[in-house]
Order: structure tokens, then sequence, then C-alpha cells
């Protein structure tokens, strides 16, 4: 991409934000510390959702709800980061192998919510993600060293 002169930046929020927070606090600080990290200063930010960057003033924001299906800048955002975060789940996958990560994405399969189960959540778990809190994660950990076999693996 820029080799065609488009600026991007990108910025993860880590799984302990995101339980601090909650996710869209955290994404919306995402979007804000990738704004302020372009070397061009945009003049529209055109937000995937219904809520505007906060800390944002210098240029004009539209929320916008499915912009990665209609606005062609952030679909290829959008694949962007999809390509980035496979790319972060892949390499968590070579630290904590026995969670699938490169098979699930952190998508909440069945297989990755059967290992959930059984070992409990690695150290990069979010916490606070759809029904996986520490009160309700029944795995212990000490199951690490079984095998559970990912589509594909």
């Amino acid at each position: 991409m820029g080799e065609l002169g488009v600026q991007w930046a990108a910025q993860a929020a880590s799984h302990s934000r995101i339980d601090r927070t909650n996710i869209l606090k955290a994404t919306l600080w995402a979007m804000e510390r990738a704004v302020s990290r372009l070397s061009v200063r945009p003049d529209l930010i055109v937000v995937d959702g219904n809520a505007f960057i906060p800390g944002i003033s210098r240029a004009i924001q539209r929320a916008m709800p499915r912009a990665d299906a209609r606005v062609p800048s952030v679909m290829a955002a959008s694949v962007v980061a999809k390509v980035l975060r496979d790319r972060v789940m892949e390499g968590l996958h070579r630290v904590f192998p026995d969670y699938g990560f490169a098979s699930h994405k952190g998508y909440p399969t069945a297989a990755h919510r059967f290992v959930l189960d059984i070992l409990g959540p690695s150290p990069v778990h979010r916490l606070s993600f759809g029904g996986y809190n520490k009160n309700k994660i029944t795995g212990t950990g000490n199951a690490i060293g079984q095998k559970v076999l990912f589509p594909g693996e």
C-alpha cells in the first residue's frame, strides 16, 4: 500500500487493556493511537461503528456502522487489520500451541471453548470476553500437555 502512496498505521490494544476498560474503549484508544502516528493529517476519519474517536479534533469524523462493507478505504483497513491479527495469532500459537490460536484466530469456536474448559485461560486471554470471565472458566490449567486437534492440524 505504501507504494501506492497510501498512509496507514495500526495499533492493537492488549488483552489487559480490554479487560480493564472494555472492548469499545480499548478499540477507540487504539484508533486514536493509530491516527496520531500517521505522517499526514487526515481531513476525514471514517469510523466503522457508531462511536467517535475521543481526542481527535483536527479532522472531521464520520461514525458509520458497517463502513467495512460500504467504504473502500475502510474495507482495505479491515483486510489489513485481519492480516495483522492473524500474524499475531500465529505468533501466539508458537508460544501457546495447546490453545490452537493459529487455527481459530481468536474466534470463539467450539474447539476454542473446549480448550478453555480443559486448560483454563492462557496468560493472553481476555477474561472479560463473551462469558469467558474468570468466574465461568472451569479449566484449571492442569491439563497442559493434552493435545487437542484443531481443524487443519
